[in-house]
């Protein structure tokens, strides 16, 4: 918790920057902090207790992103997606960045190949907050424009194996 405590403060992302997490072999064990009062207005809190547990790589929302990010060796950002949390306003959007990390000696296998996957690294991020902060909304306003940010998920079918694209 020191940990991710001095990276929230460090980062200078107050209100945006809502959660830290470490996620052993995929699954979100870690989550810092476990329930934020700090980044809300009185009375509001982001409780990550239910988030603790969570197998990302055996969840159709997460699944796809999770193994393409370990197979390529590559960070990957999902969102605005609704978070799994619970509590009082809890945050409707947000930005998952994950990292994935490896260490030798530590075997994961996807489709019978074998990385040497340990977990990821993870922050949220609340959408809303850093749309507001980066004043988004204005600078298109002030160009003449608007804007509208969709986004398309490839989920995965574990029954099938197979693939599918959701536009929101």
């Amino acid at each position: 918790n020191d940990i991710a405590s001095s990276i929230k403060q460090t980062a200078n992302m107050s209100r945006v920057l809502i959660n830290i997490q470490l996620a052993p072999s995929g699954i979100v064990c870690l989550p810092s902090p476990l329930v934020n009062t700090e980044d809300f207005d009185e009375g509001n809190y982001l409780d990550s207790t239910s988030a603790r547990g969570h197998d990302l790589g055996n969840d159709p929302k997460n699944g796809y992103y999770i193994r393409k990010a370990i197979k390529e060796h590559s960070s990957t950002m999902q969102g605005p997606i609704e978070l799994i949390q619970r509590g009082t306003s809890v945050v409707s959007q947000a930005l998952i960045i994950r990292n994935p990390i490896y260490i030798d000696g530590y075997d994961f296998i996807i489709d019978g190949n074998k990385y040497p996957f340990w977990g990821f690294s993870a922050i949220l991020l609340n959408w809303a907050e850093l749309a507001e902060q980066c004043k988004i909304a204005e600078l298109f306003a002030s160009n003449g424009l608007e804007f509208l940010l969709t986004r398309k998920s490839t989920l995965l079918n574990f029954t099938t194996n197979k693939e599918y694209e959701e536009v929101r």
